[in-house]
Formats: C-alpha cells, structure tokens, sequence
C-alpha cells in the first residue's frame, strides 16, 4: 500500500516561560530549524501573526498586503474574542514546504506550543522528538503520528516509537468511527480478524484472536493466587478480560473501572459472545477515572488488580496509572498476599519503559516479573505482562485448583513457559 504522508502533531507545556513563545521571529527560526533538520523543502517562507491582535499593526511584513476586514468573524473565530479580551500574547505562523505544511501556535499566557508538521513523504519522528525535548524545556508533551495512506480502506498502527516500521490490517467495512469524550473509536470488519476495535489509532481487540492477549491477562494472576476472592479490573472497556474472570467461580466480588462508557456500549453491541460478564451478578461496573476511584477503596481489601487500560504514553491521560503515586495507592488496597498485574508493552520495542516499570514496582513488592505472550494482531506479534506479586510467585502454580474448561489459550503448562524468556529479553 503506498503512503501519502506522515502527519505529526504535538501540543506540550513548557516548565518555565520562554520567550520562544511570545517572540514570532524565534518561532520561525524553530520552523527553519525543523526544515533544516528533516532535510524538508520551504516553498514559501513562514507567514505569522502576531498576538494581541486588536488592529493591522502586529501583522508581520509578509501579510503587510492583506486587510483582515471582519477578521473577528472569519480569521479567528471565537480565539479572537479571548486573545483581544484578554490582552494575550503568542504566534501563529505557518509554512508552505514541498511535501505540504508545517505550522506552531503559542499560548506563552499558559506555557504552552503546539506544532502540526504534514509530510508528504516519510519523516524521522524520533529526531523530532528528541529536537522538541531540547529546544524547550517540556513538562507536558502529547504527540501523536498519523500515517497517512492514499487508500483509505487500511489501518495502519505505528509498532511503539519505531518510527520506520508499522502494521496494517486492511478494513472490509466500517462499522463505527466517532470521538467520545476521552478518544477516538474505530471498529471495523477484517476479513482476515473478524471485527476489530481500535482506540486513538492503536489496535485494542480482534474477533479471531482476542484469546491470546484476554485469557493470559486474566487467568495468569487469579491461578497465581492460592486463594483470591475479590478482583479489580481498570479498564477493559470491551468486556474481554471481564467475560474471563466471571469464569473463576471461586470468586466473590469482582469490579470493573472503564473511564469511557463508549467503549463499554460499542462493544456490547459488536461483541456480544464476551458480553455476558457485564450479567454476573458478582460484578460492579464503574464509569470513572479509576485514578480517582481507587482512592475510595478501602486498603486491603483486593486479591487481585488487573489493568487493561490503554497503552503507556508519556503524553495520554493513562500515563498517571503508571506512576509511583498510583503504585503507592495499589499497594494499599491489595490484601497481603495480592497480585497486581498489567500490560507489560513489546520487549522488541519499549524495553526502556519495561526497565523502568520494574525499577519502580520493586519499590513495592517483593516478586516482579516479566511474562511474554504471543498475540498476532498487535505490533510484533508479542506483548508482556508485568505482574507483581506480595507472596506467591506468579511462576509456581497451585494446581490444585481446577483448571477453566474450554479456553482456547491459557493453560498451566503455558502460564510456567510464559516466564522463560530468550537470553536477550533477560535483561528485563
């Protein structure tokens, strides 16, 4: 399939004011640099505007030509009102290159830059990255690259921060596409995958193989326990993982804490053979932020936690469930023998960020580890489960308990292998 482009997009806040904000000629001299540093084309030299913008006088020489007649109406809409109100500084400035565009917009008021890069051919996203991170000195960042194709009937997902190497599934039929309050939400037909559901562009759960990735995330820390009775579910919005626990008969009460409740009613309605754990009158749905609902749990009093929440990006709103504060209150509410457990991301890909989960959890439990699982339709094939244990080892099973019929997966002698991995993944 051939590209049409790479379109990347950042919005960050700066820790401390810089006059690279307010100051559009250091705001070309950033676009200049870009260009220089991607080996990009200028065609037209970056316009600007500069804010406040209350008359013609802060249009720059390059728009000296144009009259911004009902410009509150048709130049800057609503943003207009606020920036002459408000008396609000900062830049637009826009740049015409041969493989498109590239633009900044500045909020020095709120420390905050935004740029919007399309290339019509591929660009080194990484070294924009590390270029961003050293020209400012960034507190917050959310990045997002879209690879674009000229035809519109494939999915292409970015394998972690390779920025060379992606994976597409090519869609049969649409079946939903719109923006929740949280993200964005696509589900589409494969002939090869059945239904597919994606979030913000990264592949989440297929038809056909939806086992791989739901079954090992649920029985592996409930078989690693001798005797769980309560488990807690973030995330995990599609019901999968969900569908899987109810299985454990043994249990008493299991919750479940999915922040969109989009998610949640889409995949009742697309998939319902994993939809019936929503039924079991063992379980409590929650529709909040489970950051702020764990908070409210009393300590301990969980078995297990499992997280399903979206992938760790230092930029999303799911980065705070992958901090020291959250492991802090996780430890809390497990009892004294509790399980913890979550996507542990590709150890072809994000090894640095495995390194640093381990590092951090050790700071809480005694038996960290790293488990591997094979699952074809994300990046790789492979993703991880990092599971962290205050007593059993998750890599001795009791097999005394009985094994769930019928999966199509998950079974003791894979759950041991899941641990041994290659000499070169060791170093996790």
């Amino acid at each position: 399939m051939q590209s049409s482009g790479i379109h990347y997009i950042v919005d960050c806040t700066i820790n401390d004011s810089d006059d690279k904000l307010s100051d559009y000629k250091k705001g070309i001299n950033i676009i200049q640099k870009i260009i220089k540093l991607l080996k990009l084309t200028l065609v037209i030299p970056p316009v600007a505007i500069q804010f406040p913008l209350k008359d013609d006088d802060n249009l720059v020489p390059e728009l000296d030509k144009i009259k911004l007649t009902n410009k509150k109406d048709h130049y800057l809409s609503n943003s207009y009102q606020i920036k002459e109100n408000e008396d609000t500084g900062g830049y637009t400035i826009f740049g015409v290159i041969s493989e498109s565009h590239i633009s900044i917009h500045t909020f020095p008021e709120n420390n905050y830059f935004a740029l919007d890069l399309y290339s019509c051919k591929m660009i080194k996203t990484d070294v924009l990255d590390d270029f961003l991170k050293a020209e400012f000195s960034i507190k917050n960042i959310n990045q997002k690259t879209i690879i674009r194709q000229l035809n519109d009937n494939w999915f292409y997902e970015k394998a972690g921060g390779v920025p060379d190497l992606v994976f597409g599934y090519q869609k049969s039929k649409v079946l939903v596409d719109k923006y929740s309050k949280f993200q964005h939400i696509e589900l589409f037909e494969s002939q090869q995958w059945g239904k597919v559901l994606v979030l913000d562009g990264v592949l989440q759960i297929t038809e056909k193989d939806y086992f791989a990735y739901n079954e090992m995330m649920a029985h592996i820390p409930i078989y690693a326990h001798h005797n769980p009775h309560s488990v807690f579910i973030i995330g995990g919005g599609d019901g999968c993982i969900l569908n899987e626990v109810t299985k454990h008969e043994s249990l008493k009460n299991i919750t479940i804490c999915e922040i969109d409740q989009d998610v949640i009613d889409i995949s009742k309605e697309y998939f319902p053979f994993w939809s019936q754990g929503w039924n079991d009158p063992r379980v409590k749905s929650v529709t909040q932020d489970a950051n702020l609902y764990i908070k409210t749990i009393p300590s301990k009093s969980l078995s297990c936690i499992i997280m399903d929440s979206s992938d760790y990006y230092e930029d999303t709103p799911s980065a705070v469930l992958y901090k020291n504060e959250f492991f802090t209150e996780v430890d809390r509410v497990l009892t004294d023998d509790g399980i913890y457990c979550f996507q542990g991301e590709s150890i072809h890909f994000d090894k640095k960020e495995i390194k640093q989960f381990m590092t951090d959890l050790q700071k809480f439990f005694p038996i960290c580890c790293y488990g591997n699982m094979t699952t074809p339709t994300y990046p790789g094939g492979q993703i991880g489960i990092i599971i962290c244990s205050k007593k059993y080892n998750p890599k001795i099973l009791n097999k005394n308990r009985p094994i769930i019929k019928n999966l199509k997966h998950y079974n003791f002698a894979y759950h041991e292998a899941s641990f041994v991995l290659p000499n070169s993944h060791k170093l996790v």
